[in-house]
């Protein structure tokens, strides 16, 4: 049991800085400056103490301390500065920017050909069916008339 000994004992007393709190910290700081959201203050001081006081239960604090929040009407909805605030708009400049590849760009176009090219037999058969409608038509109408002279003078002589 003698050997367990180094686990039952505390933790060595120093300054020893919370590992995922460091991480943390610096991730907080990237998106600070990536969102320009610091706004002048230093950055690199304050989140480390924040997440240490928001981490207060895991670095051995009791339920018996009390963290002191404020209320939710103190908080302000901070400014967008990153781009318009239509969303709209968002994503239509989201779309110019994005870059269409070779392969689809080709293939749009292709395509748009042969859809104009199929548009322009539709009205080319179109055309031609009236055409011959109109024909058959006339042709109809001759041969109606033709055949009512012919039943009109069989009905003539034959009575």
């Amino acid at each position: 049991m003698a050997d367990f000994d180094a686990f039952e004992s505390s933790a060595p007393e120093g300054d020893l800085e919370d590992p995922a709190a460091g991480f943390l910290a610096d991730q907080d700081k990237e998106l600070a400056e990536l969102e320009d959201d610091n706004f002048g203050e230093d950055s690199s001081a304050q989140p480390v103490q924040q997440q240490q006081d928001d981490l207060g239960m895991f670095n051995g604090a009791t339920d018996t301390q009390q963290t002191n929040y404020d209320s939710y009407e103190n908080f302000e909805e901070a400014p967008q500065t990153n781009g318009p605030s239509d969303a709209f708009s968002a994503i239509t400049q989201q779309d110019q920017i994005r870059a269409e590849p070779e392969k689809i760009r080709i293939w749009r176009e292709e395509q748009q050909d042969r859809l104009e090219q199929k548009d322009k037999e539709e009205e080319q058969k179109k055309i031609d069916m009236r055409e011959s409608a109109k024909k058959e038509l006339d042709d109809w109408y001759k041969h109606n008339a033709e055949q009512l002279e012919k039943t009109k003078e069989n009905n003539r002589y034959g009575a």
